[in-house]
């Protein structure tokens, strides 16, 4: 089974270890937006759901906390 848009969003956006504020910025929309989107309360275009995941997914690779020096720091806390 496929998840909702609104998981896929919340995982990756946990996995990238970001805030929703932070993704927000990142796709230059509002962080209450953000919200509704992870709640269910709205659903983006496709187009904005392609671009919103795929720059959750570059967030990911390049993220400080997904290297393995992050990866230590975050064991250490």
């Amino acid at each position: 089974m496929t998840k909702s848009f609104q998981d896929q969003l919340t995982a990756a956006r946990e996995r990238a270890n970001l805030t929703q504020h932070d993704v927000a910025a990142l796709l230059d929309i509002s962080q209450g937006t953000i919200s509704n989107w992870e709640a269910g309360r709205g659903c983006p275009s496709k187009p904005m759901q392609k671009a919103a995941l795929n720059a959750l997914k570059s967030k990911l690779t390049t993220s400080p906390a997904t290297t393995a020096a992050g990866l230590l720091n975050r064991k250490g806390k």
